[in-house]
This record gives C-alpha cells, sequence and structure tokens, in this order.
C-alpha cells in the first residue's frame, strides 16, 4: 500500500508563518499557497504535492514553474536558492515545462509527483518551485535578467525515511553571548543551535539569568523554530503572545558576574557575563587626562609670564 505522510506541525515554523506567498508587479498580483511544507516519503512509495496559483490582479499572466535546491542562511532560516536541482526523486512530467496561463483572477494548480525506490537513502530535500510571472510576450530575456522580480517561491521540504520518527540531535554551537558588558547597557545574547541528524526537528528549552547572588533574574522560553537537517539557526525567545523576539535583558544598572544558562533538550550550556560601568571608567580617564594637560597648560603659561 503507498502511503504518503504529510508533516503539518512543521509547516508553519519553517521560515515565516505564512500560508501564501504572493509576487506584486503593477497591473499584476501572484498568489502561490501554501507557501512551504513539509512532506515525507517512504522508500519504495510514491507521493504528490499540489500548489495552488491566483492572479488576483486585472492582466492576464503567464507563469513559468521551476524547481530548485535550496539551503538555509544558517541563522534566520532564510532559503537561499541555489541554481538548479539534484533531487532525483521528482517525475519530471510536461506540467514542469508549459507555462501556466492565468486570466484575470483565474486560478490553476500545479501538483508534483514522486517516486522513491525501495532502499532509498533515509535525506532531506530542500526544495523551492519558483514561479516567474510576466505578461503573454513580454521578452523572457528581460524576466531572465531580472530573477526576482514578478516571482513567488513555494518551498517544500521532502523527508525521505524509512523511520518512524527520525532520531533529533540538537546541540548548542554557540551562546552568542558576551563576556562583558557595560553596567549601563543591556545584556544581549544569540544562542546558535546546530542539527546534527538529517531531518529536520523544533527548536524547545530556555535561556536563564542568574545574579551574582544566584537568584533568577530572568528566564526566556525558546520559540519553536523548525532547524532542518545538518543546518544551524540561531534561536529566538517569544512573549506571552507568543512573538518572536530577541534576547535582552533589561535593568537600570548592572554589576558583577551574571551567569546564562542555555538548555535544549539534553544539551545546558553555561557561561558568565561580567559587568562593569566601563562607561564610568573611560569618562574617569578621560577627565583625569584632561585635567593633567588642563594643569601643565597652566603651568606653562605660568612659567611664560614670569619671563
Amino acid at each position: 500500500m503507498k502511503k504518503c505522510i504529510i508533516i503539518t506541525t512543521l509547516v508553519s515554523l519553517f521560515f515565516v508563518a505564512k500560508t501564501a506567498a504572493s509576487a506584486q508587479e503593477v497591473g499584476f498580483t501572484l498568489v502561490v499557497s501554501p507557501a512551504q511544507s513539509y512532506l515525507k516519503i517512504l522508500p519504495g512509495n510514491k507521493a504528490s504535492h499540489t500548489i495552488s496559483l491566483e492572479n488576483s490582479g486585472t492582466e492576464t499572466l503567464e507563469v513559468s514553474p521551476k524547481v530548485l535546491d535550496f539551503v538555509t542562511d544558517g541563522k534566520t532560516g532564510i532559503p537561499i536558492l541555489l541554481g538548479k536541482t539534484e533531487f532525483a526523486y521528482l517525475n519530471l512530467t510536461d506540467a514542469l515545462y508549459q507555462p501556466i496561463t492565468l486570466a484575470p483572477h483565474g486560478k490553476a494548480q500545479l501538483t508534483l509527483s514522486f517516486t522513491v525506490p525501495p532502499g532509498a537513502k533515509n535525506k532531506e530535500y530542500p526544495l523551492s518551485i519558483l514561479f516567474s510571472a510576466h505578461k503573454p510576450g513580454s521578452d523572457q530575456t528581460e524576466l531572465d535578467a531580472s530573477p526576482v522580480t514578478g516571482s513567488v517561491v513555494s518551498n517544500l521540504v521532502v523527508l525521505v525515511s524509512d523511520e518512524s520518527e527520525a532520531t533529533k540531535k540538537l546541540t548548542l554551537s554557540t551562546l552568542g553571548a558576551p563576556r562583558f558588558v557595560d553596567s549601563f547597557s543591556n545584556i544581549t545574547f544569540a544562542p546558535v543551535i546546530k542539527n546534527e541528524a538529517y531531518a529536520a526537528a523544533i527548536a524547545s528549552g530556555s535561556a536563564t539569568l542568574y545574579n551574582w547572588q544566584g537568584k533568577q533574574i530572568a528566564d526566556f522560553p525558546i520559540y519553536p523554530d523548525s532547524v532542518l537537517g545538518f543546518s544551524t539557526r540561531e534561536l529566538r525567545s517569544y512573549t506571552t503572545e507568543l512573538q518572536p523576539r530577541l534576547f535582552v535583558y533589561k535593568a537600570p544598572f548592572l554589576l558583577g558576574p551574571y551567569k546564562l544558562e542555555v538548555q535544549i533538550d539534553n544539551s545546558t550550556e553555561q557561561i558568565l557575563i561580567f559587568a562593569l560601568p566601563f562607561s564610568l571608567l573611560v569618562a574617569a580617564g578621560l577627565g583625569g587626562i584632561t585635567y593633567v594637560l588642563y594643569t601643565k597648560l597652566a603651568q606653562s603659561i605660568t612659567r611664560g609670564k614670569k619671563l
């Protein structure tokens, strides 16, 4: 029996939580949905994925699809498109090579089909389906010279795996925290997580800050971002409204050592951050230098007058 499993828990956590992507130009708007999806296929099975297109503008569009590989930037999760795809399990049907004509407010669908042979290697394949839209009869050379103009992307991550649940192996790559901060500034840090497994995983855990007395003064829950297989991503926290935010601790005045502890799954890392009034020390130092220079200059002027 042929099976296909769509992992919906990852769909809204790839990059930005959107249900549709659009490209807007003067006179037309192309809307593509879903903007991102996650598809799991068992070796020896077939699967399909359908993308919906809508021309919500007032002019007829000619849309050309193209499948490309993508990688993330290793920080924000934003995809970086590559010039081609090396995904061997996509069935190259005529639909991938024929432009799609969309009348004003017209709709269409593009269905991608996949065939994975038995014994296929467990691996994750990040794909971007790029839709380049232009007016019928326009110069395709001009479109190719400006690939972003009039284009919209639907991202699809295909997981080929014979495991019922892929192994999760997230580790902290760096805490992204300074060793020293000024007493009048904030404590800001940006931990980076690394996925050492082949399949995407959801980040979870917390970051806790303690003062020199060992008292907890701040606790930051980690936003459930998705980290693709064998990639890295900068962690974020979130507000009570579940809005992502940076890790920032604000206080009127900081002094002494602070311990930062970041915990994800079964991995915990710590670092000491020292807060000192550097700005006051610098101001005092500059004041002292100014006073010495002024005193020497005054003495020099006084000696000159005596002569």
